[in-house]
């Protein structure tokens, strides 16, 4: 069973704060949750997901769901986009192993989270609220951290570290792998970080969803590290593979995804400060296509496949140093991403652009500054600067083309296309320490992102929608401005014997909203999987966000523990009322655990509120409440070896996430156009062995 947001919920809140959480007896413990070291907003978190725990068969995505405020829009098996507070794809900054990691494809296959496994991340950091300018830039939500364990020294001779696991679930058959080597010496260490995983079509009660399997996906990476200079030089080098992942919400299909990343980071004391500087490229090279894997019997002229590039190089130099009595952070960051994407017909191997030869480049500095404990006070206040430049070459169109097509890249080429805005963002806040048990924050922010290339450079209505996976077609605009959030964040933490509660509010005002707006013009086959409907032309709108969220633990006793979250969140166009599209719906997670010498047990009770504050400019349609219940259990035998089992959808209920996608596949148990439904019950195991 692959792990989704259900599914990877089951222990993502496991720990939702408190000691207890590092407990090193801990079975199930998937995502340990604990609260962040200061200087951090009170929402920061920092999840240590654990590979030989994971439900079989997904990427890191699908352990955000259960965290307060996050949740995953999916596509597809390894299409988890972060959502955070409402907002998701670019407005979310994601990095891992401190790479900002642009998607090849254009409709969002391999958002950056793909590029991560629970096997190969030590630890997901989680910035919410009014983040930290040092964490942010060009973009508006907030800011995930994905990292591998940082290398350990000996101290004597060279130590021999290792884990490997095997997984497998029932329901779609997934199997997956993992393996964790190191060699750590007293001044050089050497670790290799592997993956695979695989899956078949996904079942739920009264049928499976085609078209939602993974032919395979596999990482192997190297890290070198030694210390050097007063620090640590690390080198770090890797490979994704990743082949036949079936969307069945999108139009097409991943056929090939690969990637290849390599890193130099040094890390270590510069005069009275301390330094963090890395150097990194990743590249990948993405194919997709709507015949090999999907049933639909489309005649050869609409059988199509469409290769992509995207290369994204990037250096980041970020000095601490203490100033004031406080600790100030400078910082200096460059980053640019290199674009192409073309279709072609299998009928006659004619080629039309997507996006050709694009850039996008982007240079930013700031100054992030946390004072020293003023009585019960501490502030924070940041500054940052980023000048973002894109530029995208002529484009070419398929012979035969209509008229209108042929309109749109002659006016696109005459166009002038090198465009350059310069962004800058600021933060405020405050915590207050009322008593020993109680923290209270308040925190304001000006945020702001350019327009992606697609937004701008898509020259022709596309069903390349970023993900949207809403079966319309898609129109860029030359004359975007930026997006520009203003954010007020109240947040609360309150620690009491065995209790700990971390509430928060939240309101985000979004002058130049971009969003895909019905224009004066239609496109589609007109067939029952490509109606003729509305374009979307990307066009800068006003917006508001609001909600709340909560997290909680209580511990009854040493062995038995309860503890849940809570997210809300809406989203509005102001400019005429309609609601933002594909917002997750109030959500909330109720959990009790057993934990005692090598045994743990769980329990889990998901539920989803029905969501009827729906899109209309996007067709989307509301989605009933649900409410899902998992079961895991785990033994820890002597001398590191580990078992762990568990049922999903305990009761095979029949639900469908309002994130989750519409069924673009003709010829399965799920209609064309019907929302894909939640996977049925199923069982897994692991078994996991550590030395």
């Amino acid at each position: 069973m692959r792990l989704t947001p259900l599914s990877a919920s089951l222990s993502a809140a496991l720990w939702a704060a408190g000691p207890a959480a590092l407990a090193a007896d801990a079975l199930l413990d998937d995502l340990v949750v604990t609260a962040a070291r200061l200087p951090a907003p009170l929402g920061t978190l920092r999840v240590a997901p654990a590979a030989e725990l994971a439900v079989p068969g997904g990427d890191l995505s699908g352990q955000l769901a259960a965290l307060p405020g996050l949740a995953v829009v999916r596509n597809g098996p390894l299409t988890g986009i972060a959502q955070m507070r409402g907002l998701f794809n670019e407005r979310v900054k994601v990095r891992v192993d401190g790479m900002e990691i642009t998607p090849a494809c254009p409709n969002h296959m391999d958002p950056p989270l793909h590029y991560a496994t629970p096997g190969e991340i030590g630890e997901l950091e989680v910035l919410s609220g009014v983040t930290p300018v040092s964490q942010g830039g060009d973009s508006l939500a907030g800011t995930l951290q994905a990292r591998t364990p940082p290398l350990a020294f000996s101290r004597q001779g060279v130590e021999r570290r290792g884990a490997v696991s095997v997984g497998h679930g029932e329901g779609d058959d997934a199997t997956d792998l993992a393996a964790r080597l190191e060699f750590l010496g007293e001044a050089v260490s050497l670790r290799y970080l592997g993956s695979y995983l695989s899956s078949n079509d996904y079942d739920y009660p009264g049928g499976t969803a085609s078209n939602t399997g993974v032919g395979s996906s596999q990482r192997h990476g190297l890290t070198l590290a030694g210390q050097l200079g007063g620090g640590v030089l690390e080198l770090m080098a890797g490979t994704h593979r990743t082949r036949d992942a079936g969307n069945a919400a999108l139009p097409m299909d991943m056929v090939k995804d690969d990637a290849d990343r390599l890193a130099l980071a040094w890390r270590g004391a510069l005069g009275v400060g301390s330094l963090n500087a890395r150097l990194y490229l990743h590249d990948i090279d993405h194919l997709m296509d709507n015949y090999s894997l999907r049933p639909n019997a489309n005649p050869l002229a609409q059988q199509m496949w469409a290769p992509a590039q995207s290369r994204d190089a990037g250096l980041v130099l970020d000095w601490e140093r203490p100033l004031g009595g406080g600790d100030l952070s400078l910082g200096l960051e460059y980053r640019a991403n290199d674009f192409d994407a073309y279709q072609s017909r299998r009928s006659d191997a004619g080629r039309q652009d997507i996006i050709n030869d694009a850039e996008r480049d982007r240079l930013g500095a700031y100054a992030d500054w946390w004072s020293p404990r003023r009585g019960n006070w501490r502030y924070n206040a940041g500054l940052r600067l980023d000048r973002v430049s894109m530029d995208a070459g002529r484009v070419a169109f398929f012979a035969g083309s209509p008229a209108a097509v042929q309109n749109d890249a002659a006016a696109f080429n005459a166009a002038e296309r090198g465009l350059t805005d310069t962004n800058w963002d600021a933060t405020l806040l405050a915590r207050y320490s009322a008593s020993a048990a109680l923290d209270l924050e308040a925190g304001l922010a000006r945020k702001s992102r350019s327009p992606s290339l697609l937004e701008r450079y898509e020259w022709t209505p596309l069903n390349a929608s970023a993900g949207q996976a809403d079966g319309r077609r898609y129109l860029g605009n030359l004359d975007l401005d930026p997006e520009v959030a203003h954010t007020v964040n109240l947040a609360a933490r309150y620690r009491q014997g065995g209790l700990e509660i971390r509430p928060a509010l939240f309101y985000s005002q979004v002058d130049e909203f971009i969003q895909g707006t019905p224009i004066a013009r239609t496109a589609g086959a007109g067939t029952p999987a490509d109606p003729v409907l509305p374009v979307l032309q990307y066009q800068n709108v006003d917006a508001r966000l609001y909600g709340a969220e909560a997290q909680w633990r209580y511990a009854v006793n040493e062995a038995f523990s309860l503890d849940g979250t809570l997210s809300w969140v809406r989203g509005k166009n102001r400019d005429n009322g309609d609601h933002l599209y594909r917002i997750a719906p109030l959500r909330a997670t109720l959990n009790a655990t057993y934990m005692r010498g090598p045994w743990q047990a769980r329990g889990e009770w998901l539920l989803a509120d029905r969501q009827d504050d729906v899109a209309a400019y996007n067709g989307e349609t509301p989605t009933a409440g649900h409410g899902v219940v998992n079961l895991r259990a785990g033994y820890r035998f002597d001398g590191g070896l580990t078992l762990t089992g568990g049922v999903e959808n305990l009761f095979d209920k029949r639900y469908y996430d309002h994130l989750g996608g519409i069924n673009r596949v003709a010829g399965g148990d799920v209609a064309l156009n019907d929302k894909l439904p939640g996977k049925g019950r199923a069982l897994h195991l692991r078994l996991a062995y550590a030395w």
